[in-house]
């Protein structure tokens, strides 16, 4: 849908999305805007004095990733049942992945580059293989191993989590994770709405879990929605209208 499409049925009073069913139920609320962060990787050259700080820096954000995920983790298995908990611990486990992080400490040493660059470079070339694959199980591993590096690149640039909202709210992004999906459940989130995103991914499998209306695929829904606009959400049929 183009914008031009869009103001013109906006200026008729609504404007209609079809997406794909992830939860189903029907959510009338106010849009709440979440911009995810989407940490921009540039590659850095650093001295060989500052190896030592680079390699601290990356454990010191690997080890507030794994407390962040363990709250997560703990939360998890007080609102959820045994299987739908392994996404966080499956998440966990690659936050112990030793010979993984082993590989990037070394490259830091002797390619002398920023942390973060090294390691997306470093885990993208293991979620590339895996989202190729065919089996489900191995392309769903990927999504855990991406939802990790963002956390991990998150804890490098310092940024914060945001995790709570005021008042009964539509949550509308570009994408959500399954841990965005379990930390706004504890708000009076009403649904979730989402630009990427498809039915068999864990943040769709939470959202049916905790039996909460989402729709994906709704494109250009975060350039369109505002904050505060009434939005119903047809968790049915895959439909968002605004």
């Amino acid at each position: 849908m183009n914008k031009t499409m869009v103001a013109k049925e906006r200026e008729t009073g609504e404007v209609r999305f079809k997406g794909i069913s992830a939860s189903q139920g029907i959510a009338i609320g106010k849009v709440f805007i979440f911009r995810k962060h989407e940490p921009t990787v540039p590659m850095r050259t650093i001295t060989l004095a500052e190896v030592d700080t680079e390699i601290e820096r990356l454990k010191n954000a690997i080890e507030r990733s794994k407390k962040e995920l363990k709250k997560i983790f703990d939360f998890a298995q007080e609102k959820l049942n045994r299987e739908q908990t392994k996404i966080f611990e499956a998440q966990l486990l690659l936050l112990e992945d030793a010979v993984l992080y082993d590989v990037i400490y070394k490259r830091i040493k002797i390619e002398r580059k920023n942390a973060e660059f090294l390691l997306k470079d470093e885990i993208e070339k293991y979620s590339q293989i895996m989202l190729a694959s065919k089996d489900s199980y191995v392309r769903e591993r990927a999504e855990d191993l991406i939802d990790v590096q963002n956390r991990i690149l998150r804890n490098l640039e310092e940024q914060k989590l945001i995790s709570k909202i005021e008042g009964q709210k539509i949550i509308v992004s570009r994408f959500l994770t399954a841990a965005d999906v379990l930390l706004f459940s504890r708000n009076t989130v009403l649904g979730y709405v989402s630009e990427i995103g498809g039915s068999t991914s864990h943040m769709a499998l939470l959202a049916r879990a905790l039996k909460i209306p989402t729709v994906v695929g709704i494109h250009q829904i975060t350039t369109t929605a505002k904050d505060d606009d009434t939005i119903i959400v047809d968790g049915y049929n895959g439909i968002v209208i605004l």
